[in-house]
């Protein structure tokens, strides 16, 4: 068996060095390489929100400006709904109606309170009219969140305590023509919160007048500081002082007052004969 020269063994020794730089390249530069470029896209990534987040921060003022302006206008609008109503504010509202116009009840029919779901806006209906008008000044964000659209609109820090609920009601009538458009537009332009739904009017020959009916919503809001204002009716008497009907009924106050009265009575009469006993005997 021939020995390998030495010339030969260097060329071996050469060629494994070369495989082990291929080895090398392939295996860590590529690698190396490879998460280089995804640290640029990180890099790149992260370099945009900041930009994002430098942007929100030089608007910071505009945007705390806005929040409280909304804030203020959210807080106005829902002051202006009631708490409650109840079937007697409902009655109540059509005797006003009675007594204010020429329109002649026939019917009402009151139902139950249902709350009301308002769906949010879409993304074209949120964004302004005028994309012009919008600039560095006042940048517009996106806060559309997955399931938004199929959501109740958020009310800032109400949107979980706060609620919007309709009474609807309905009512048969006869009224005038001029008082039809009357109440039309002091429905509109009421302070109440109601609108109308459907109504149907016919010309009556035999009086002259308007028959028809409506259907109308009140509407209130749940979870606000203000109270219910219990409806005072004029000429009705609520309540009653004899709640067993016995026929008989003490006044508590009046008798602890006479009580009181006859005791003081007995207690100077009482000072006053001791007073008499005490004092000395004239001898003369």
């Amino acid at each position: 068996m021939k020995k390998a020269k030495k010339s030969d063994i260097n060329i071996l020794i050469m060629l494994i060095g070369v495989l082990i730089a291929v080895a090398a390249y392939f295996f860590v530069y590529t690698s190396f390489k490879d998460k280089t470029a995804e640290l640029e896209g990180q890099n790149a990534t992260l370099e945009s929100e900041v930009a994002e987040l430098q942007k929100l921060a030089d608007n910071k003022e505009f945007y705390l400006q806005e929040t409280a302006r909304m804030n203020d206008e959210m807080v106005a609008v829902i002051e202006k709904y009631p708490s409650d109503i109840r079937t007697e504010d409902e009655v109540m509202y059509t005797v006003e109606l009675e007594n204010v116009y020429s329109i002649w009840v026939n019917a009402l029919q009151v139902e139950d309170k249902q709350m009301v779901q308002v769906a949010a806006a879409s993304a074209d209906q949120q964004a302004p009219e005028n994309q012009d008008a919008v600039t560095e000044e006042a940048p517009v964000e996106d806060t559309t969140t997955d399931g938004a659209q199929d959501g109740v609109v958020a009310t800032g820090g109400y949107q979980d305590t706060v609620f919007l609920y309709n009474s609807p009601f309905a009512i048969n009538f006869k009224v005038t023509y001029r008082s039809m458009k009357d109440i039309v537009a002091a429905i509109v332009n009421s302070e109440e919160r109601m609108n109308i739904t459907n109504l149907s009017l016919a010309y009556d020959a035999d009086t002259g007048c308007l028959s028809g009916s409506m259907n109308a919503n009140m509407f209130t809001l749940s979870g606000t500081d203000k109270m219910y204002e219990e409806l005072n009716v004029p000429g009705v008497s609520t309540g009653t002082a004899d709640f067993f009907q016995s026929g008989t009924v003490l006044d508590l106050n009046k008798n602890a007052a006479v009580e009181g009265d006859a005791e003081d009575e007995e207690s100077s009469e009482e000072d006053e004969d001791n007073t008499s006993e005490e004092s000395p005997k004239n001898d003369d």
